[in-house]
C-alpha cells in the first residue's frame, strides 16, 4: 500500500491544521468579546458592575455599611441608571478588593467598563507569556502565543468582566515561583485568591502540602492574607464581620 503521508509530513500537516483552529478560535473570541460595542446587555450585566458599586461605597467613605443590600442597591442604581438596569448585582468580595476598583468609580461607567475589559486582555497576554515559559515544549510554536485568546471560556469571562483571568494567572505565576524553588514569594501570590474566598479555602492545603519548602509558603501566603485582612477592617471596620451573613443572604 503505497504511502501517501511520512511521519514527517503528517506531523506537519497536524500542525498546520492545529494552528488553522487556533486562529479561527482566536477571531472568534475576539469578535465575542467586543459585542459590548454593539449592546449596553453585556455591560450592564457583567460582574464589573457590582465591583464598581463596592468601589463606589468605599470611595464616599461608608465602608462600613459596604454589606448593607440597601446601601449597594441605592449606588449601583445610580452608576447603571443611563443603561436602565433593574436586577442588583450585590457586592460579594472582601473590602479589600474594592479598594483596586476605586479609580474606576470615578470614571463614566461604560468608559471604565472598556477600560477593565483592555486590562484583562493585557493579562491574557501575560497568561501567553507564562504558559510559553512554563512549557517550553509548547512554546516552540508559533500559534502558542495565541492559546489562551482562542479558548471561548476565557472570552467569556471577560465579556462578563469576571477576574478569571488574573486568578489563573496568579495560579501559573504561583506555579511558577514553586518551581523556581521560591517558595516565600508563591506563598504571597497564591494569598491573591482570597479574592475568592471559597477557592482559596479549598486551595490552600494542597498548596502547603505540595510546597518544597512549606514553612517559607505558609508564611508568605500569611503575609500577604494579613495584609489584606488588615486592608479590609480598615475600610469597613466591624462591618467586615458582616460579610458572611452577607454572602448567605445574596
Amino acid at each position: 500500500m503505497k504511502k501517501y503521508f511520512s511521519p514527517s509530513k503528517l506531523r506537519w500537516v497536524l500542525y498546520i491544521a492545529f494552528g488553522e483552529a487556533i486562529a479561527l478560535f482566536t477571531i472568534l473570541s475576539i469578535v465575542f468579546v467586543i459585542l459590548p460595542f454593539s449592546s449596553n446587555r453585556y455591560i450592564r450585566g457583567s460582574d464589573y458592575v457590582s465591583y464598581v458599586t463596592g468601589a463606589a461605597i468605599v470611595r464616599d467613605g461608608k465602608g462600613s455599611t459596604l454589606y448593607d443590600i440597601d446601601t449597594q442597591t441605592v449606588y449601583q442604581r445610580e452608576l447603571v441608571k443611563p443603561y436602565r438596569k433593574q436586577i442588583i448585582l450585590p457586592y460579594r468580595y472582601l473590602p479589600f478588593l474594592a479598594l483596586f476598583f476605586v479609580p474606576f468609580s470615578w470614571l463614566d461607567f461604560r468608559v471604565g467598563y472598556f477600560v477593565y475589559l483592555g486590562i484583562q486582555l493585557l493579562l491574557v497576554g501575560l497568561l501567553s507569556v507564562f504558559v510559553i515559559r512554563i512549557f517550553r515544549r509548547v512554546g516552540r510554536f508559533v500559534w502558542a502565543v495565541l492559546v489562551p485568546f482562542s479558548l471561548l471560556p476565557i472570552s467569556d469571562s471577560i465579556l462578563w468582566g469576571q477576574v478569571t483571568v488574573f486568578l489563573t494567572l496568579v495560579y501559573f505565576v504561583f506555579y511558577w515561583l514553586e518551581t523556581k524553588g521560591k517558595s516565600l514569594l508563591a506563598g504571597m501570590v497564591a494569598g491573591l485568591f482570597l479574592i475568592k474566598p471559597h477557592l482559596y479555602l479549598v486551595g490552600l492545603p494542597f498548596w502547603v502540602l505540595s510546597s518544597s519548602r512549606k514553612k517559607f509558603f505558609f508564611f508568605g501566603n500569611l503575609l500577604t492574607v494579613s495584609v489584606f485582612l488588615f486592608i479590609s477592617f480598615f475600610i469597613s471596620g466591624v462591618g467586615v464581620f458582616k460579610y458572611p451573613d452577607f454572602l448567605f443572604l445574596t
